[in-house]
């Protein structure tokens, strides 16, 4: 996600985490989410189809590509959940 800026993976991690936690294990077949609450998660890009649409899902190749998109579009937020962050921060 960061490329050749390394310094900027600490506004990724979070987002990446989730990656991590929501997305299928080869190895499983089921998400660490699902393996843990038994329900898989509702992602608020799930309900957003053009967000699903609007990603290069046929240039993933491996677990890092699928993860990197993942946190793509954990990064993309609504900006009303930002305003909302800050009126309940006030």
């Amino acid at each position: 996600m960061v490329g050749n800026s390394t310094g900027l993976w600490p506004y990724f991690l979070s987002a990446a985490l989730f990656a991590i936690r929501v997305t299928t294990s080869r190895a499983t077949g089921f998400s660490p989410y699902y393996l843990l609450y038994g329900i898989n998660p509702v992602l608020s890009f799930n309900v957003s189809e053009s967000t699903w649409q609007t990603l290069d899902w046929d240039k993933v190749k491996d677990t890092t590509d699928l993860l990197a998109l993942r946190i793509r579009q954990l990064q993309h937020c609504d900006p009303n959940l930002e305003q909302a962050s800050e009126d309940i921060k006030k």
